[in-house]
């Protein structure tokens, strides 16, 4: 749980209506992963527009919106934040709301046509033979130190990046390995 007004530190906010002193237990930019005391971002798609799911993530149970549209109706006991990016604005949310912990290692981004989970992966291998503990975010697989996690794709998204870099942080590794695309840089 985390404080919203801590969330939204070096957030440029364009207005809020409600309370920030209130806590937070999650965030997300899906709709589906609501969870009582959530602060949802509703994020602007190429398909679809996370506004259309405020008044869904509400019945759900967040507490807190941040939106960059205007929106047409705002709703007792839920904090709305009014900011002109949500994009921007949800990475940095959520890299406060893990203690910013991809500036407790040292990231090692891998980019390039072709080759990236290989560097990405012998990267890895290499340091934790060399005794160092270490992560590694890739196409195939994401590591804390040995332990796996499925990759979904490439780049995850901020909110699943900052968890894993929270992992990685809270399990002591000095170094990331990351596999970086072209679309996520």
């Amino acid at each position: 749980m985390k404080k919203l007004s801590d969330l939204l530190k070096n957030i440029l906010v364009i207005d809020v209506k409600g309370s920030v002193d209130i806590e937070i237990s999650s965030i997300s930019i899906n709709s589906k992963n609501i969870e009582a005391g959530s602060l949802f971002v509703a994020l602007v798609g190429n398909v679809t527009d996370g506004h259309n799911f405020i008044d869904e993530v509400i019945q759900k149970g967040a507490k807190a919106i941040i939106h960059e549209s205007i929106l047409k109706e705002y709703k007792e006991g839920v904090t709305y934040i009014k900011v002109s990016d949500t994009h921007e604005s949800v990475g940095i949310a959520v890299g406060n709301f893990y203690d910013n912990p991809s500036q407790k290692m040292k990231l090692v981004g891998v980019t390039g046509t072709n080759g990236k989970t290989t560097i990405a992966t012998l990267l890895h291998q290499l340091f934790r033979n060399l005794g160092y503990r270490a992560g590694m975010i890739g196409t195939v697989v994401n590591k804390v130190n040995d332990k796996s996690y499925d990759a979904e794709r490439t780049t995850p998204d901020s909110i699943t990046l900052n968890k894993l870099f929270f992992e990685m942080v809270k399990e002591g590794c000095e170094y990331c390995f990351m596999e970086v695309s072209s679309h996520s840089v």
